[in-house]
């Protein structure tokens, strides 16, 4: 019986593109199912075959998890490398790098206030600031005023704001017979403390309107010499002044006649041996007086000389690394009106105050303490302003 002509379809999914098998048995070519016709020619018989590479584009669900998980771990990795590699912004607000409050500590000095007569710890310390290229190269430099007493900061002063950390800064202290205190900024810039008003005043420009000899500009102040201030010029000159006279000389003969009036005599150690020299009007000479000539000082070291005040460090005995005593010194007969205790120290400063004495230490016991002793007429320590290593 011959078969009935008609068109056929993929049961599975309608498609008419298919492809002979053999006789009456096809395969779709959309969605790969094996399907034949029945001897009655009716029947359209379905039998799937999983193998065949021909798979439905629909994809199994846990190939579909595998590309999501793997899309979120990928993105997530970008994000974190863009984070963790950006450059990081400037917090304008947080210029400042806190280390020990203030470091590089150079340049300080004990006085007394001239208002009040309370005793003022001076000290110049920069103030880290990080720069453009995130470096700690700028620097302010402060004037940090303290009470060596009550341990209190009575005015912290910005001299000069951003400056180069490896400039040459401030030099030392230098005080004078008048009890005047100065210090030179980058050679050129001279500062004058004002004790009355715990303050560093730029006067170099009233010695320029003072001085018409100075009138070319200061190239170099330099505290070479007893009481006095050289100074060069900007065309080479040189001058000497006397801040106890507020006097320019051009010579250091002319300097000397009146420095002479200030200092009739002044104290030396030589070869163990505490020496006044008396000064010879009109020259170069002195005439030496030796005092307490059984007494021998070792390594001696003259902190303090003025009038009736003579200090001097020395060690106990003849070894470099014996302890230190300093001693208040009888500036006429030489005689020792007292001691502080002997301590492995160095003893850099003596002030006078109106009821004592300020002392500058530093310990040698490996330690690095240094500090500030705040002593009576007697000699008898009343406080010690202590500073850590590094503070």
């Amino acid at each position: 019986m011959p078969k009935n002509t008609k068109t056929i379809v993929c049961p599975n999914c309608g498609s008419t593109n298919k492809a002979d098998v053999k006789p009456d048995q096809f395969i779709c070519k959309s969605c790969g199912s094996h399907y034949f016709l029945d001897d009655t020619n009716v029947n359209v018989n379905i039998n799937y075959n999983h193998n065949n590479i021909s798979r439905p584009s629909i994809a199994p669900k846990n190939i579909i998890v595998a590309v999501v998980l793997f899309i979120v771990l990928f993105t997530s990795a970008i994000v974190g490398f863009l984070l963790f590699n950006q450059t990081p912004k400037k917090n304008l607000e947080k210029e400042v790098v806190d280390l020990n409050f203030y470091s590089g500590y150079r340049s300080d000095v004990i006085y007394e206030n001239t208002t009040n007569n309370k005793p003022v710890f001076l000290r110049l310390g920069k103030e880290h600031l990080r720069g453009d290229d995130d470096k700690l190269d700028l620097v302010n430099i402060h004037a940090l005023y303290i009470d060596p007493v009550t341990k209190a900061i009575i005015n912290d002063e910005v001299m000069f704001e951003r400056t180069k950390r490896l400039d040459n800064g401030f030099d030392n202290f230098e005080e004078f017979n008048d009890g005047s205190v100065y210090i030179v900024y980058e050679t050129s810039t001279l500062f004058k403390l004002d004790k009355a008003n715990n303050k560093l005043v730029n006067v170099t420009g009233n010695l320029i309107k003072q001085f018409k000899e100075l009138g070319s500009g200061i190239a170099e102040f330099d505290f070479h010499g007893h009481e006095q201030i050289e100074i060069m010029t900007n065309d080479g000159e040189k001058f000497f002044f006397i801040p106890a006279k507020n006097l320019l000389f051009k010579t250091q003969d002319e300097a000397k006649a009146t420095k002479d009036l200030l200092n009739p005599f002044y104290f030396t150690v030589n070869d163990g041996k505490l020496i006044k020299e008396f000064l010879i009007p009109g020259s170069w000479r002195t005439k030496s007086e030796h005092l307490a000539p059984e007494r021998k000082f070792f390594e001696a070291r003259i902190t303090y000389q003025k009038d009736s005040l003579l200090f001097i460090a020395s060690h106990t005995v003849a070894s470099d690394q014996s302890p230190t005593i300093l001693q208040r010194i009888d500036v006429n007969t030489g005689k020792v009106l007292w001691s502080l205790p002997a301590k492995k120290a160095e003893y850099y400063q003596v002030a006078k105050f109106k009821n004592g004495f300020g002392v500058k230490y530093y310990f040698l016991d490996g330690s690095y303490i240094s500090g500030v002793y705040t002593i009576s007429s007697e000699g008898k320590i009343l406080h010690d302003y202590v500073i850590q290593r590094g503070k």
